[in-house]
């Protein structure tokens, strides 16, 4: 079987070569060096050199000569290369945490001065009057509002052993057991603990110093991102203007739109935060005053810095409010219940449409995970940061990697007046027509 396999395949063999050897051959033709030329997706023949040069392959087609050795060494250093950049900003998160706070203070108040600016006031004289005017508002807010907040949070910390006792007292008749530790208990427990060890002392020195330093440490990082924040204001615009002046005209184009767009979400972020916590803030304080309900100011502060946290702020900073009204009697929790949820639906549909507009237009999904990420990494100043930054994710995503991914390099649609160091003029701005979809 296997040797008549072998003599069929043998005068198969033997057939096309002869019919090969048979054909006639052609004449001798003088060959020019040609260089190697790429197909076109969608033809059957390969383009002619245009001057003796070979088009280029297409994208996403990879370029000979490119081995497996080359890709390999630059994969490797593409990822020693990431490495090093989390490496490096996990060192300098706190740096680089006042660098960001700093920068979106910067972003949120060249509005201001680029309109005062706009007004024959000169730069300077704009950032002086925009920042005292800041400090003020900082100085005047502490001095009104202080000692009430302070007046309440010592009204309850004294108060707060007698709500722990009568909610253990409405648990325990629902049939739940639930061991709330007393304050007196803890107090007595820690005396307990630190009468008896001379070094106890000396630890607890040690803490309150500590304490001293974190506080004078705070206002040291709070007095550097003011400082930052104006060099920002008087210097970006111009580093700015270099770096997109060393890229090509079509570049430079596109990336003048992005970063208008990324300042334009910034700013309806920080203006319209600001304006809804007031709002609610007050309007929280006064109607909790007017019913009565104790620690007024306390939970007005509560509820207006909750609107710094996207989603869930406000539904936490409602909870203690709620929580001390059941403990009122059922007309006062009952209307505290009224007004929060009345709240929240007159923000969501009035206000938050009529202050901020579409500046801040984000997916609730990606505010979520940026909330949860921002949160894990960087706690509280996280929490506050997620929103800018998914702001600036979001303006990344569709204005440059999705045209990116598509191959689309022309400019996206906008008509962008730019008011970043300077008023807005004919010359300043930049109208680009919309790409084919």
């Amino acid at each position: 079987m296997q040797a008549a396999l072998a003599a069929v395949s043998a005068l198969i063999v033997g057939l096309v070569l002869g019919r090969s050897t048979r054909r006639a051959k052609p004449a001798a033709v003088k060959k020019m060096p040609q260089r190697p030329v790429h197909l076109v997706p969608g033809s059957e023949t390969p383009p002619l050199p245009v001057d003796g040069v070979a088009p280029r392959p297409p994208a996403g087609q990879p370029r000979r000569g490119a081995g497996p050795l080359r890709l390999v060494f630059g994969a490797v250093l593409i990822a020693l290369g990431v490495v090093a950049a989390v490496y490096f900003a996990y060192e300098l998160r706190s740096v680089i945490t006042l660098t960001l706070v700093a920068l979106l203070l910067a972003v949120g108040l060249q509005a201001p001065v680029a309109y005062l600016r706009g007004l024959g006031l000169p730069r300077p004289i704009g950032l002086l009057v925009i920042y005292v005017a800041v400090i003020a508002g900082f100085i005047l807010a502490g001095w009104l509002l202080v000692p009430p907040i302070i007046s309440d949070l010592r009204a309850f910390v004294v108060q707060a052993p007698g709500y722990l006792s009568q909610a253990e007292a409405q648990v325990g008749r629902l049939g739940i057991q639930v061991e709330i530790p007393r304050l007196e208990d803890l107090e007595r427990r820690v005396l307990t603990e630190v009468s008896g060890d001379i070094g106890s002392y000396v630890n607890r020195v040690f803490s309150i110093l500590g304490f001293a330093f974190g506080l004078f440490g705070g206002v040291l990082n709070a007095f550097f991102v003011l400082i930052l924040s104006i060099f920002i204001l008087s210097e970006g615009p111009a580093f700015r203007e270099h770096l997109l002046s060393l890229m090509s005209p079509e570049h430079e184009r596109r990336w003048t739109v992005i970063t208008q767009k990324i300042a334009d979400k910034i700013q309806g972020w920080m203006l319209g935060t600001l304006l809804l916590g007031l709002i609610i803030g007050g309007a929280t304080t006064i109607f909790l005053l007017l019913i009565g309900m104790p620690y007024a100011f306390l939970f007005g502060l509560v509820a207006g810095v909750g609107e710094l946290i996207p989603m869930i702020g406000p539904i936490i900073a409602a909870v203690p409010a709620v929580g001390i009204a059941a403990f009122q009697g059922w007309g006062t929790f009952g209307w505290v219940l009224l007004f929060y949820i009345l709240v929240q639906q007159v923000e969501n549909y009035i206000l938050v449409p009529r202050i901020m507009g579409s500046a801040v237009d984000l997916p609730g999904l990606g505010v979520l995970i940026a909330f949860l990420v921002g949160s894990e990494l960087l706690g509280v100043t996280g929490a506050i940061l997620a929103m800018p930054s998914a702001a600036i994710i979001h303006v990344l995503w569709f204005e440059w990697i999705v045209p990116a991914i598509r191959g689309d390099d022309r400019s996206p649609d906008a008509s962008v007046q730019v008011t970043v160091g300077a008023p807005a003029t004919p010359a300043t701005q930049v109208s680009v027509r919309s790409p084919a979809r």
